[in-house]
């Protein structure tokens, strides 16, 4: 966003945790890439893709090493960007279920175009409709997973090198002078 020189530095940051909290991945703003799962990855990509709110995004396989659960998700957004920010999507995909989410379906074999079938208007809709609402349900369960996760205080224990300085310890050596 910064070399698009359009945002100021403190207008990028702000864009992106943004993107971050639409994308459910905000709590990994201070992560690494192997601190984090496949779909919270792939969140990751698509925020950096539509950062500078290009017109065309071209998807590969952008749900092919999701679990369902994730795979929805990205699906989700991916529609959801199409539909707000006006973002053309081209995907290439095998995922069988993904293709009623399309306004149209290409077909290609051996790299030339066997047919092209226009999705139905109310056939897309009840599709997304149910995408929309699976997804949703997906999205609650991992915000309560989080925040059991968060309330059991997964702080790190103190790591204590010389046993007599741990409390337990300390307080045993106290009693044997005395």
């Amino acid at each position: 966003m910064l070399l698009k020189g359009q945002l100021s530095a403190k207008e990028a940051h702000e864009r992106a945790l943004s993107l971050m909290e639409e994308l459910s991945i905000l709590h990994r703003k201070d992560s690494y890439p192997k601190q984090m799962s496949g779909g919270e990855q792939q969140r990751v990509t698509i925020a950096r893709a539509v950062a500078n709110k290009p017109k065309l995004l071209l998807l590969d396989e952008p749900t092919g090493d999701l679990d369902s659960k994730n795979s929805l998700i990205v699906m989700k957004i991916l529609l959801e960007l199409n539909v707000k920010e006006k973002i053309t999507t081209i995907m290439v995909t095998h995922d069988e279920h993904v293709k009623d989410l399309a306004n149209r379906i290409v077909y290609v074999i051996d790299g030339k175009i066997s047919k092209c079938v226009v999705n139905s208007k109310e056939k897309r809709r009840a599709v997304i409709d149910k995408l929309l609402v699976d997804a949703e349900q997906v999205k609650q369960e991992i915000k309560m997973r989080d925040a059991q996760a968060q309330s059991r205080n997964l702080r790190p224990k103190k790591v204590f090198r010389n046993p007599i300085e741990h409390p337990f310890f300390k307080h045993l050596a106290t009693k044997t002078r005395t």
